[in-house]
């Protein structure tokens, strides 16, 4: 993984170097390399205790650079939307409580870290927007680039794990320096059910991160022209990617995703969806319906069942303000894990600063039915599987690709976007 590091390192000094050129081509190269970088997940170093993911590092460093080169602009009013710094605010104040009850300081940072980069990258995505002309067709080829590159990874080390063998190893360990195959059996009755496989990221919850792009991926394959096949071999590996992970999460999430994105389009679009829905249903393995009926013994629930007492048992202790960042723990449920570290109050800051961006965004869709909009509205849908089931929220490299799509969104309600998709 150090060795990936070390090439997006370098490629990324040499776009910085370049980007003080005159004129902003430069720049529009290192935006778009700062959103190739989505995927490549988490990826990080270790400075002085703390982590710092690879894509943490980037969008702060963007940041900085488009600030120097645009005099520090800093209007909050235009890039930032409602209740922005409010919910930093309430961000701040738990690392304040977490201080008094004797947290400890890299355990605090990263679990703030994501919340951190929410400012730079709606930031970055407004100065793209409306300075840098940045467009949304080549952001989604980007992202499909990255999503291609993540799944010719994942899904045939999956079935075919023997390849692992032909790339470069690593002196320490026996996975490859590209590949991590890391799986996980399930005991299901007398079957087991094989979750994961090889992949470029190493974890399960790369499909939460597929599920966030592959509206918008597969939006500009149904209403676009160019790459259209390549966008639909794209879709079509991530959605294997996402079932193979066997994330029951990402799963009920995709399904809301596909309820909201076929609904909004009208009832052919829904007796479609339902019609391939059917059509899957029927070639699915018994496997994945009983990862579902599984959740009837609470012994699979990975001691969520324990974790979610202890976050209610800390939200009646301190109701309104919370305990402060790290006394929720890692929870797998964001709702819980925000409330118990800032209480009701802090909770509802956050709930009312998704739901003016997702009322933004379906307003501006009910107006202009721009489907790209409702491509993004879908994918920020579908992560509320993986936010609420899995707690991704403490993992900067999958809320910030969240909190970018968040942006565009806004970017689109206040006109910043004029293109027509």
């Amino acid at each position: 993984m150090n060795f990936v590091f070390l090439l997006a390192l370098i490629a990324f000094g040499v776009i910085f170097v370049l980007s003080f050129s005159r004129g902003y081509a430069s720049l529009r190269y290192l935006y778009y390399f700062w959103i190739f970088c989505f995927c490549i997940g988490p990826r990080s170093i270790v400075f002085m205790d703390i982590k710092i993911f690879f894509l943490e590092g980037i969008t702060w460093l963007l940041f900085f650079l488009l600030m120097f080169r645009f005099n520090f602009y800093f209007n909050a009013k235009k890039f930032l939307s409602k209740y922005t710094i409010v919910l930093f605010c309430a961000v701040i104040y738990g690392v304040v409580i977490a201080l008094l009850n004797n947290a400890r300081g890299s355990k605090i940072f990263f679990e703030i870290q994501p919340f951190l980069a929410l400012i730079p990258t709606f930031y970055i995505v407004y100065v793209g927007f409306k300075y840098l002309k940045i467009t949304m067709r080549s952001v989604i080829t980007v992202l499909a680039l990255g999503a291609f590159f993540l799944t010719m990874i994942g899904v045939p080390f999956y079935f075919f794990p023997s390849l692992n063998t032909l790339l470069p190893s690593s002196l320490t360990q026996g996975d490859s320096v590209l590949v991590a195959n890391h799986e996980v059996n399930v005991e299901l009755g007398s079957r087991v059910f094989k979750r994961g496989g090889g992949g470029f990221w190493g974890l399960l919850l790369v499909a939460g991160y597929l599920a966030l792009i592959l509206f918008p991926i597969f939006t500009k394959a149904v209403f676009r022209r160019e790459h259209r096949l390549f966008l639909f071999c794209v879709s079509g590996l991530i959605v294997i990617n996402i079932f193979v992970c066997g994330q029951r999460s990402v799963w009920s999430g995709l399904l809301l995703g596909i309820m909201f994105y076929s609904y909004c389009l009208g009832a052919k679009s829904v007796f479609k969806a339902a019609v391939i829905l059917f059509l899957v249903s029927l070639v699915l393995p018994q496997e994945f319906y009983l990862r579902f009926s599984s959740l009837s013994n609470t012994s699979n629930w990975a001691k969520r069942d324990v974790r979610y007492l202890e976050a209610i048992g800390i939200i009646r202790k301190n109701p309104l303000l919370g305990a402060g960042w790290t006394a929720g723990g890692w929870t797998h449920n964001a709702i819980l894990q925000i409330g118990a570290n800032l209480g009701l109050i802090g909770l509802s800051i956050f709930l009312l600063w998704c739901w003016s961006i997702f009322k933004r965004g379906l307003k501006f869709y009910s107006k202009t039915k721009n489907v790209m909009v409702l491509a993004l509205l879908s994918g920020g849908l579908a992560f509320m599987g993986p936010l609420n089931g899995e707690s991704v929220i403490c993992w900067s490299f999958l809320m910030i690709p969240f909190w970018f799509f968040s942006a565009v969104l806004y970017n689109y309600s206040i006109g910043n976007v004029v293109e027509e998709f």
